[in-house]
């Protein structure tokens, strides 16, 4: 075991349960009472870093955040009631550290801050559901569907990432990006679309024309009266 971080009463037998960051594959949650195991969850590589963050999920239980080095390298935001992944980031070197901080973008949740071997740190809003400033439009997110790929990439490359949705009708569409303070970024692709597939480049380039910071972005799609917003992370 490398080190661990101590949990709530998750498992409701009176006391505090334990989070493993250790050299298996597993994320792992202990009993305090008996070490007994509660949850244990596959994740992609070496569970080397883990913390506790306040409820994200909803179920007035705390939850947890933990990081993988070696081959593969992630960041994971895991439910601490029953382990399950809430979220993934891939962090592209492997993680030597992670904490959870309080709520700096005022979405009401913590916040997971990860640093890297290459020097690099990053933060990452833990409001899985509600990460950004940006108000909610998608009131019928099954009317446009939408991912891109690559996700991340890296800020400013030549290929960058190719964003594609659909829309089932025709109407004036919008494509933006927001930072995470829901501060507008970039308009990569505006105007009236017809009915069908669209795909758009986008290579980590904001109006001004410099590269944006690595961070996490949000891509928010509207046409017409529909709305969906995917997240995109730039390294």
């Amino acid at each position: 075991m490398i080190r661990f971080a101590k949990l709530d009463d998750v498992n409701g037998d009176g006391q505090p349960d334990i989070l493993l960051a250790y050299s298996g594959t597993n994320g792992i949650l202990l009993s305090g009472l008996d070490l007994s195991t509660i949850w244990f969850q596959s994740l992609a590589d070496k569970v080397w870093v883990a913390d506790r963050i306040n409820d994200i999920s909803g179920d007035e239980i705390n939850d947890a955040i933990v990081g993988t080095l070696y081959s593969n390298n992630y960041c994971y935001f895991l439910d601490g009631t029953t382990g399950e992944e809430l979220e993934s980031i891939n962090y592209n070197t492997p993680l030597d550290a992670i904490r959870a901080i309080p709520d700096i973008v005022g979405d009401h949740s913590m916040e997971m801050v990860a640093g890297g071997r290459d020097g690099k740190v990053f933060c990452y809003s833990g409001g899985v559901n509600t990460a950004t400033a940006i108000e909610d439009l998608s009131e019928n997110p099954g009317d446009i569907m939408a991912a891109c790929y690559p996700n991340p990439f890296n800020s400013g490359s030549g290929y960058g990432t190719k964003i594609s949705y659909m829309i089932d009708e025709p109407d004036y569409t919008e494509l933006n990006i927001y930072n995470i303070q829901g501060h507008l970024v970039a308009s990569p692709d505006n105007g009236f679309k017809q009915k069908g597939l669209h795909v758009v480049g986008w290579n980590g380039i904001g109006y001004n024309g410099n590269i944006l910071p690595a961070g996490l972005y949000f891509c928010r799609i509207t046409s017409g009266h529909r709305a969906v917003t995917l997240k995109i992370s730039l390294l």
